[in-house]
């Protein structure tokens, strides 16, 4: 795995000392998530009582992989069952003041089932710690403006920022030579629109005067302009996590499906009709 930091007293900026070759550490291991639910927000531990913001994970027990306790620590923390994904690289901590050498193993991993209960220990409930979903790009910049009220949180944050600045350097699809990084539609009825698709997929708007809405997602972004709907333009394609779902919410939402889900050599997927007639398709891959 790849080593992203080597974090000590010295680095940061806080009286003592890096590295001390020679001496004895007590050794620690935990595993870190970046933990992601469907719409793209990753799970942020924010800690009240201390004015910062970390990534779930805790320490690997006796006889534990580095896998199993991030799945233990999400289930306890954030309260529900992950996959994981890739990994995302390791981090060094010598907190000299403690004579602690910490090794830290982040993982990508998305979110199974629904948020249940957590299972915080007692000083993390001291803490005052509970979780809140935000887009990656926004925990990052949370964390990077983060004042820790405590010791331990300068070495937290610099840890978490270097994981966080590893994941949105190597998902930064926006940016990536002639992929598609926006989509425009026409619409004349701007407002209701924007109901049709916060429905269907909880896109959320930005309007720039009355003639336009902007959306924005991880992965592309996109707006609505006033102007009549051109039908048989290309065609746009999303992609679902969950097809059966999601094809549920589209004809809740008022969409006409124009061809049932069917198979293709990548997976599956259904074409659909919005309100004004705009031509999309859903695809899954599982």
């Amino acid at each position: 795995m790849k080593i992203l930091a080597e974090i000590s007293e010295k680095s940061l900026g806080l009286t003592g000392d890096c590295e001390r070759l020679g001496s004895d550490y007590e050794l620690r291991k935990s595993a870190r998530v970046i933990l992601l639910n469907k719409k793209g927000e990753m799970a942020v531990q924010y800690l009240s009582n201390y004015g910062f913001h970390k990534l779930p994970g805790g320490g690997v027990d006796a006889g534990e992989t580095i896998e199993e306790a991030l799945k233990r620590e999400a289930l306890e923390e954030v309260g529900c069952d992950c996959e994981i994904v890739r990994e995302v690289g390791m981090t060094i901590e010598y907190r000299n003041k403690y004579q602690l050498l910490h090794i830290s193993y982040c993982f990508v991993a998305n979110m199974v089932g629904e948020v249940g209960q957590t299972k915080l220990e007692e000083g993390e409930i001291e803490e005052g710690q509970e979780t809140l979903w935000m887009p990656p790009a926004i925990a990052f910049e949370k964390m990077k403006k983060d004042k820790p009220g405590k010791f331990e949180g300068h070495f937290i944050l610099e840890r978490e920022t270097s994981f966080l600045d590893e994941y949105l350097k190597n998902n930064n699809s926006k940016q990536k030579h002639e992929q598609i990084q926006y989509i425009e539609f026409l619409s004349n009825d701007i407002e209701r629109i924007k109901k049709f698709y916060s429905g269907c997929f909880g896109w959320e708007f930005t309007d720039y005067g009355k003639e336009y809405s902007a959306f924005s997602g991880e992965y592309v972004d996109g707006g609505f302009g006033v102007g009549e709907p051109v039908k048989g333009s290309v065609l746009t394609v999303l992609y679902s996590e969950d097809l059966e779902t999601t094809k549920e919410k589209v004809k809740k939402a008022g969409g006409v499906i124009t061809k049932e889900t069917f198979s293709f050599p990548g997976g599956r997927r259904f074409e659909f009709e919005d309100i004004d007639g705009n031509k999309l398709a859903v695809w899954s891959d599982r």
